[in-house]
């Protein structure tokens, strides 16, 4: 950490030309505009990032319509009751966020004591040269010690959400929480049955793109918390927690994937299967269900509609953990083309992370890692010849030169055709006739 605060803030927006420019017209705003909380933050530590934070002592709504003009970005207003707004901007390929909130109190430093951690309690007004770092309730401090620190007594009481935000501070900067902090937070974690459902989902997914979202959530008032956000009981947490760490060892490690794939795979778990969830994140979600075994797909589900998953997302969920109990982990070796056609059949794109699941979320001596391998394998290397071979014939191909009405029939006999494409049997059209009528004769003697 930088020991001057101007060269820390300022190497921090010179860093990216979008803050640069942003500052830039906000310092030339009308009213005084303050970096603030998580930005600040972000600076001091000289962290990346792709959001501006900023308080306005006039209106924020005003103020976001005027720099969206002026940067040519989208403007949003958040909530026009409590005076916040958001503009989106385009760079590069990347998407930068300013968001806008007017005082939360009569001042900014009174906006400051009313914030969540001291970390987050830090402003800095906008102007050449900047102004001088406003730390109210000793956030520097706390950053420098690595210390976790609630605002003020009732920062948990007026949200509890902040409970949880806790956690995704403490995991993301390796911080410790202060003894007072954490005795207030585990005293009131029961109120966070009164937070929606969407509010939690939301913190739980930014805790789970951490790197080591086990570590974070096993502290203790993680471990308080997580039951409260998820269906999980007690008994199971231990596991759960050890089969998300040896996941998120293996993640780490994924771009030293020694695969002609590496690079589909990585883009495969970073795909969004909602707005800002990627699959990369349920992957670790569908991980805390292992411990219930044959009832984790179940118990997956359940945990989707209480976290309001877009309907997506729960049948990936219950998918990756379905195919965890196909019948192809029930062999040894190599599995036959058929079984694996089989096995994506049923799962779709996710019998990928169950696969994943089942090489990097079991212990050691659970794993078939040579079944695993081959069914990457197949769906990064051999999609087309053992997952989605190409059809040799049409539905109505068969019912017209077959003489069938169209129907349950042809449909079976288009899968059968499938699984023979699959399996080697059949390779070209006059094989797939041929096949086809002696599924015909075989069916009618």
């Amino acid at each position: 950490m930088m020991t001057s605060h101007r060269e820390a803030l300022l190497a921090w927006l010179e860093a990216v030309p979008f803050r640069r420019q942003a500052a830039e017209r906000l310092i030339a705003a009308e009213e005084t505009v303050y970096l603030v909380g998580g930005s600040v933050r972000d600076a001091l530590l000289g962290r990346y990032g792709y959001d501006l934070d900023v308080v306005t002592e006039g209106s924020a709504v005003a103020l976001g319509r005027w720099l969206a003009d002026a940067l040519g970005g989208a403007f949003f207003v958040m909530d026009r009751a409590h005076d916040v707004a958001r503009v989106v901007v385009r760079q590069g390929g990347a998407y930068y966020h300013v968001d806008l909130a007017g005082l939360r109190a009569k001042d900014i430093e009174g906006d400051l004591r009313a914030r969540d951690f001291t970390i987050n309690a830090m402003a800095v007004a906008l102007r050449p040269g900047l102004g001088e770092l406003l730390d109210p309730t000793g956030g520097l401090e706390d950053l420098r010690r690595g210390i976790l620190r609630a605002a003020y007594a009732r920062a948990f009481a007026d949200d509890p959400l902040r409970i949880v935000r806790g956690v995704r501070l403490a995991g993301a900067f390796g911080l410790r929480w202060q003894p007072e902090t954490e005795g207030l937070a585990l005293a009131m974690c029961e109120a966070l049955k009164g937070v929606s459902a969407e509010r939690l989902r939301d913190e739980l997914f930014n805790i789970l793109g951490l790197p080591s979202a086990a570590l974070a959530l096993g502290h203790p008032v993680g471990r308080q918390v997580l039951p409260l956000i998820l269906p999980l009981e007690a008994p199971h947490l231990e596991v759960a927690l050890e089969r998300m760490r040896l996941l998120e060892q293996a993640l780490a490690e994924v771009e030293k994937v020694d695969v002609p794939y590496r690079a589909a795979l990585e883009e495969y778990l970073r795909q969004a299967l909602a707005v800002g969830r990627e699959r990369r994140q349920l992957l670790k979600l569908a991980a805390l269900h292992l411990g219930y075994g044959a009832a984790a797909p179940q118990k997956a589900e359940e945990s989707a509609r209480r976290l309001r998953l877009s309907r997506r997302e729960g049948i990936h969920l219950r998918l990756a953990l379905q195919a965890l109990h196909d019948p192809l982990w029930q062999g040894a070796g190599e599995p036959e083309p058929l079984a694996i056609y089989r096995y994506y059949r049923h799962a779709g794109e996710a019998g990928v992370s169950g696969a994943l699941l089942a090489l990097w979320a079991q212990p050691e001596q659970a794993r078939d890692e040579r079944r695993a391998h081959a069914l990457l394998r197949a769906w990064f290397t051999q999609k087309e010849a053992l997952i989605e071979p190409t059809p040799l014939v049409s539905g109505q191909e068969i019912a017209q030169t077959l003489g069938l009405p169209p129907g349950p029939q042809v449909g079976a006999l288009l899968d059968a055709l499938r699984e023979a494409q699959a399996s080697g049997q059949v390779r070209d059209r006059a094989e797939a006739r041929r096949y086809l009528e002696r599924l015909i004769e075989k069916g009618a003697s």
